[in-house]
């Protein structure tokens, strides 16, 4: 059973008791990952170094630091020969965006709506300059339930969860996304092993619990990457 889309709470009034009560529900779990956040420990992980090392970029307009940057682009290559697609949800200015599409020859999603928790207007115009080259780039202006309804039935190999850093949007965005993911494809979370983003942390450690369907692939400070399982859905 798939979560229920956060932004689906949304559309109510803030006084709906629909939406209070699932803002309780969202405040109880970020509770419970932070009281719980040394039990979800992630051993690191180092990854054999791909052929293509990575480039300088822009750090101050990404949270993504060299280390992670390279982790990711491993990532990448290594389910260059899968043949689907690459999604990012959240975009931001599009540094990571543009280093890992020039980095694949696949189709690459950039999800990101552009409406606050992260991303504004001009926001969207830096990361659409940096795409402008990249033919394999679309941009999905759309929250990640909006997308999954989009690109659901496209195969996908690689994607890397870079969105709404709390509990249930981790949550929906890793098991959502996770579905569509081919056997040994690939699934990364940014900003985990902070006491910031609890929640991030815990979902990536329940991934993890559940043998059948992840095994760790890579893992440096700040960012995760799961290999999916052949044969698990």
């Amino acid at each position: 059973m798939s979560p229920q889309d956060p932004f689906y709470f949304k559309r109510f009034h803030k006084l709906d008791l629909r939406r209070l009560g699932y803002t309780v529900y969202v405040r109880g779990a970020e509770v419970i990952s932070r009281m719980c956040f040394l039990r979800y420990q992630i051993r690191e992980l180092a990854v054999d170094g791909g052929v293509q090392e990575c480039p300088d970029f822009a750090f101050d307009e990404t949270a993504v630091t060299k280390t992670q940057m390279q982790l990711l682009i491993d990532s990448v290559q290594a389910t260059e020969a899968f043949g689907g697609a690459v999604v990012e949800v959240g975009a931001f200015r599009g540094v990571t965006t543009a280093i890992l599409a020039e980095r694949t020859s696949r189709k690459y999603f950039a999800v990101d709506p552009y409406i606050g928790y992260g991303g504004a207007e001009t926001d969207m115009v830096a990361m659409l300059k940096r795409i402008q080259r990249l033919n394999n780039v679309q941009h999905l202006r759309l929250t990640s339930g909006e997308a999954i309804q989009q690109v659901r039935v496209t195969p996908l190999s690689f994607v890397f969860v870079d969105a709404v850093h709390d509990y249930v949007n981790a949550h929906f965005d890793g098991v959502s996304w996770g579905k569509l993911i081919c056997p040994q494809g690939m699934l990364a979370f940014h900003d985990t092993d902070s006491r910031h983003f609890p929640g991030v942390q815990r979902v990536v450690w329940n991934l993890l619990k559940k043998k059948d369907d992840y095994e760790l692939f890579g893992h440096v400070h700040g960012l995760v990457v799961l290999r999916k399982w052949p044969g698990s859905h």
